[in-house]
Parts: C-alpha cells; structure tokens; sequence
C-alpha cells in the first residue's frame, strides 16, 4: 500500500471526517436568480461526511422527502416532509415514463411541462441514471406547480427521437406514459408504489449497538476479585455473558449496573450472566468512588471484579479487528458472549435489560449463516454476497508482538486450518514457540 493509501486508511479506522466537519449546505431558490442559505432553519446542518442524496415522494402525499447517506454514521438518514401549511391551491404532477422502442427506464427522455399561465417557460424534467454522486433518486419525475396554475400538456422526447404529447394532464396524481401509446393513465396518490421498510430505532440514541457476524472468540485473561485475588476469567456457566466494563465515577455505568441488579431475576430466567469488571484505576489512577462498597449497597447479585491494563489492551485490540473505526473503548462497554466465548454483540454505552434479552433472544433464534447474518443488520433486504468472517491472522500478530503469547495460540488452535494454509504462518509460528513473558 502507498504511503497516501495507508494515511488514507488511517483517517478512516480514527474515525475522523472527511470534510473537516463542514456542515451540511441547504439553499432556497428566491425566484429570482438568487439562493438563500436555510440550512440552519431546516435542521438539515449536519456535520455528518455526507456522500448521496435522493429525492422521492416516498409517502406519496406530493412533495419530495430525502434520503441521505454518510461514510459515517448514522450512515442513512431519511428526511419527511412535512410541511404543515400546506394549501389545497398548491398543485402538482408526477410523470412515470416506460419506453418501448427506447430503454425501457427512459433514460434520457426529457419531459416538458407547459402551463397557460407561462406557454414560453417550460418546466423541464430529465429522466437521468444516477443524478448526483452515488445516488439515483426516483423515477418519478416530480412537477410542483404552486398556486392558480393550469396544466396545457406535457411534453416528452425520448431517447429514440420521437417527441409525445399528453394534453391537459390531470393534477394531484401520477401520469404513467408510455412510448408510443397516446392514451395515457392515472395513477390516485392514495396508493403507495413504495411500501416502506420496517425500522426499529435504537432504544438509547447514545448507544452504539453492533451484533457480530464474525462471532470472535473473547481473548482469555484473568480479573482480581474484589478480595484481590486473580480469578480465572470467563468460563460461562450461562447461555449468554455479558461481560461489562464501568468505572465507579462514571454516572450512566452505576445506572446501568443499578438495572442488572434490580432486574437480576428477568437476567436469570434468560439464563444472563452479568461480570462487571471496574476500570476506574487503571492508568495509574487511584479511583475516588470505592467501587466495591457501591456494588455492595446496590445489591449487586452477579459476579464483579477489576480489570487489569493487560486485559483492557486485549479487548481494545478485539475492538479493532471487529470495527473499522479503531477509536478508545468508552465505558460503558459491553461484551455479550455465548458458551464457546464467542463474541455475538458489542454494546457502547448503557444498555437496557430489555435490550440484552431481545438480542439474546434474537441470537438464539439464528440458527443459520443466513439468519445470523440477517440478524446483524436492523433491517431487512437484499445481500449481493454473505460478509466474510474475519481473517485473524494480523490480530494475532498484533498479540504475538505484545508478548501475549499463550491468547495467541489459543486463537490458532481455534482456526489451525486457516492459519497453516496461510503462507505467513512458518514466521509467525517460529515467533509463538517463544516462551511467554
């Protein structure tokens, strides 16, 4: 890779914008030549790394919404509109074309609306294959019309030469026009031609919520108890663990514990395991809260303890194999695992009990590499091909480098076929034959 290609990906997995932050722009167009900047006014100033716009009726009421997508995220945002001073005066007409001896998308065509109020000024749509960068936005071409216009015909001139009139078009509805047929139809804009898609939100907008495709195994590490002695780390005597990183001044972490504790039965009966394990010391810190006392006066039911800087490093590593973008661990943090140690959701930030059973609840049900893989995305479509799980060949260097040598092995011995058929491997095996630090 190229010194600009390896700085370029750097930005990318630091999660730093593209533009600097430069906030989205919205102009409106005056009438008269000039624009006016309303992107404040119509909350559309977003500091996201915008990459595609698409205008469609999407609720088909007759006046354009947006979609938008980011590089980052949230990577789709879609805009109502829902302008709530709308007039029965305020016209309009959408136009659908369908080619015959043309494409059958039409692309190309060009359609003209001419009203009797301006017969010299046109209103001029074009039916486009992408009409802005990486976008394409519908095939509806939309005609907003305003107040006391009448419609004297449309005009369309399609890809083939031929040109096609359609005399006193009706308003409020969709024209569907086809090539070479001179009677047109209508379309009611009561019915929908797109169905939206089901969308569950997040239930904590603060909360970046991930369920893992890759299924990586936890790295195996030890925790002090809170009487100081090492425990042996995670060996799951429940169906799911999730495995929780807080700190005893962090306010939203002693929330979420508070909820484990008084929902430790709804836990239980979903066979959840809780393990908290502090990180309010580490960096040479000394905590001000005694987070042992605290787990004590809340009635903390699960098991506790603290987390060393060994541990920590692992699971900041896992973070960035799983993620592209590589930023520090907040707390909270969770990890849900299953039996195996497996690694099926990521949780930053507090989380709800209610949300750890449905996960459970929806990891349990997949049973398949396609309904696992259809379990990872909040909602549902179509798939070009099935992610790949990841290679942890780079991961385990990263270990091996560390001196953390007995996890390292422990992830080869859990795919040995895939490491040894990498060519790689004579060298990175000579390197695991060290004895561990």
């Amino acid at each position: 890779m190229s010194e600009d290609g390896a700085a370029f990906l750097r930005v990318v997995r630091e999660g730093r914008s593209f533009s600097g932050r430069e906030r989205h722009c919205l102009f409106l167009n005056n009438g008269a030549g000039q624009f006016s900047d309303v992107s404040a006014v119509t909350g559309f100033d977003w500091d996201d790394d915008g990459r595609a716009l698409c205008q469609v009726d999407w609720d088909d009421d007759g006046d354009l919404d947006l979609w938008l997508s980011n590089r980052n995220g949230p990577q789709v945002r879609f805009l109502e509109n829902r302008t709530t001073n709308k007039s029965p005066d305020l016209q309009f007409v959408k136009v659908k074309l369908q080619g015959t001896k043309s494409n059958r998308d039409a692309i190309g065509a060009r359609v003209r609306l001419f009203t009797k109020e301006n017969p010299d000024q046109p209103v001029t749509r074009t039916m486009r294959a992408g009409d802005s960068f990486l976008s394409q936005s519908s095939k509806h071409l939309h005609f907003g019309l305003g107040k006391n216009v009448t419609i004297d015909r449309i005009e369309v001139r399609w890809p083939a030469g031929s040109t096609q009139v359609v005399q006193s078009p009706k308003v409020g509805q969709t024209c569907l026009i086809v090539e070479g047929d001179d009677k047109s139809t209508y379309r009611s804009t009561a019915v929908r031609l797109i169905k939206k898609s089901k969308f569950s939100p997040p239930i904590d907008e603060t909360t970046e919520r991930a369920i893992s495709f890759s299924m990586i195994a936890f790295p195996s590490a030890t925790y002090k108890d809170s009487s100081g002695f090492d425990q042996v780390f995670i060996r799951p005597t429940s169906q799911r663990v999730l495995v929780n990183l807080w700190a005893g001044w962090c306010a939203p972490c002693v929330e979420e514990l508070k909820a484990f504790s008084e929902q430790a039965g709804k836990l239980n009966e979903q066979g959840i395991e809780i393990v908290a394990l502090s990180t309010g010391a580490l960096g040479g810190n000394e905590s001000e809260v005694d987070e042992s006392e605290l787990l004590t006066q809340m009635g903390f039911p699960f098991r506790s303890g603290v987390a060393d800087d060994a541990l920590v490093t692992k699971l900041q590593m896992l973070n960035d194999i799983l993620f592209e973008v590589r930023q520090p661990l907040p707390v909270p943090t969770s990890f849900m695992l299953d039996r195996k140690r497996r690694v099926l959701a990521v949780y930053k930030g507090p989380i709800s009990v209610d949300s750890v059973i449905a996960d459970t609840t929806l990891t349990r049900s997949a049973k398949t590499t396609a309904e696992w893989r259809d379990a990872t995305v909040p909602f549902s479509g179509h798939w070009i091909q099935t992610p790949k799980r990841r290679h942890l060949f780079q991961f385990v260097e990263h270990l091996t480098d560390l001196g953390f040598l007995d996890e390292a092995r422990e992830y080869v011995l859990r795919d040995e076929k895939i490491f040894l058929s990498d060519p790689r491997w004579p060298a990175l095996h000579q390197r695991l034959l060290k004895r561990p630090r």
